[in-house]
């Protein structure tokens, strides 16, 4: 009997996996955008790391940075609410030999707290 309930209760979080992805738009972030994404970077990291956070300043100057790639900026929506953001950057990897080699790194993701560990920022990742 337990089998079966175990079983059932697995089915049921799958399907409301996907009936969660259906609601889900992933976009780019438009100027519009900024002061929400902005303060959902500072709520996702308010005093994770130290007291307070600077992730959310850190958005805010990476989108005049000459590194920054704008077509790599996305919010995540949900039921037309952003939820969350991941931006990308232009990097470089230094071996020690002096060898240069371009990479792209990405960061923060910031989901709202109330959104955390329910999967958003994988589809984010994605």
């Amino acid at each position: 009997m337990n089998e079966n309930r175990n079983a059932e209760e697995h089915m049921n979080r799958h399907i409301n996996k996907l009936n969660m992805i259906d609601k889900i738009n992933i976009r780019n972030e438009r100027e519009s955008d900024y002061e929400t994404v902005e303060t959902i970077t500072r709520k996702a990291f308010y005093n994770v790391y130290i007291p307070g956070c600077m992730e959310h300043y850190l958005v805010h100057i990476m989108r005049n940075h000459e590194d920054f790639v704008p077509e790599l900026d996305f919010v995540l929506e949900l039921d037309g609410e952003v939820i969350g953001n991941i931006m990308y950057t232009k990097s470089k990897l230094v071996s020690e030999n002096g060898t240069e080699k371009e990479i792209l790194t990405f960061g923060p993701v910031s989901i709202l707290p109330e959104y955390q560990r329910a999967g958003y920022g994988k589809m984010d990742l994605l």
